[in-house]
């Protein structure tokens, strides 16, 4: 599959953007998207905050947001979520939030589902925000009462350009030659990991060791990734492939006072 590469603004802009004062614009937005999931329907949300090449996943596969979504039925099922940990860009034009989700059949029924989002947003030129990328994984039991929020703020704007599909690429290598050691120096205490049956990690140390339980053949392929105007913030997204079975996988890049980490990972296995 073809690598695309997606710059959120052009490197152009960089002397000109407005610092952003709190990531707190990002998580309003999810709120306000979950909030109309949760008034009006699923669908109705999804359609309404999604960005027009926004991307959906899976079993492997990635689709437009927008196609996959317009083909879903009406229902009345309530999908319900919150952002516990967020960031936003110094630039102001791109951010993430991950949080708790639960799904009832209507608010009066029991939990019947539960794991974690994460979603990438991005600010259009309408100065919207939409989202990008959205990406789940399931777990029990529910964690929806016990998630508070977190704001990542050690974001350093990058003084050189940074191409983050070679950053993303060179890790890959990395990974392939020595497993889960190449993670090694990329994470930080904040750092997230999202792995399907398995509530959220937190922490370089339990992301590595989780890490270590995964199957050692995971072979990564990005799909398509972008970055902020200030480039200290970008994301990738793609497809993970061990033994006959196809994932999807999202990795949140942030570059801090010593270089490029990963703050945020979902796996999806």
């Amino acid at each position: 599959m073809e690598v695309k590469k997606l710059i959120i603004l052009p490197a152009v802009l960089l002397a000109n953007f407005s610092f952003a004062q709190s990531g707190q614009e990002v998580a309003s937005a999810e709120l306000a998207f979950a909030n109309t999931a949760k008034i009006k329907s699923t669908k109705t949300a999804f359609l309404q905050y999604m960005d027009s090449t926004a991307v959906v996943f899976d079993k492997g596969n990635i689709y437009n947001g927008i196609q996959h979504w317009n083909k879903q039925e009406e229902t009345s099922g309530k999908l319900l979520w919150h952002p516990s940990f967020f960031a936003m860009s110094a630039s102001g034009d791109l951010g993430f939030t991950t949080g708790p989700w639960e799904y009832r059949a209507s608010m009066q029924d029991s939990v019947t589902g539960s794991g974690q989002y994460t979603t990438i947003w991005i600010k259009n030129k309408n100065e919207e925000w939409k989202f990008l990328v959205d990406m789940g994984v399931y777990y029990k039991p529910s964690l929806f009462h016990q998630q508070s929020q977190q704001e990542f703020k050690t974001l350093i704007p990058s003084k050189e350009p940074v191409d983050i599909l070679s950053v993303e690429q060179k890790f890959i290598r990395e990974f392939g030659e020595n497993g889960p050691a190449a993670y090694k120096g990329l994470l930080t205490e904040n750092s997230w990991l999202n792995i399907d049956r398995k509530q959220p990690l937190q922490t370089a140390t339990a992301v590595l060791s989780a890490l270590a339980a995964l199957p050692a053949k995971m072979a990564f392929t990005p799909v398509a990734g972008g970055m902020s105007a200030a480039r200290d913030m970008a994301y990738v997204y793609g497809t993970i492939q061990y033994e006959e079975k196809k994932e999807n996988y999202l990795r949140i890049w942030v570059n801090t006072a010593t270089g490029w980490k990963i703050l945020l990972q979902v796996i999806k296995n």
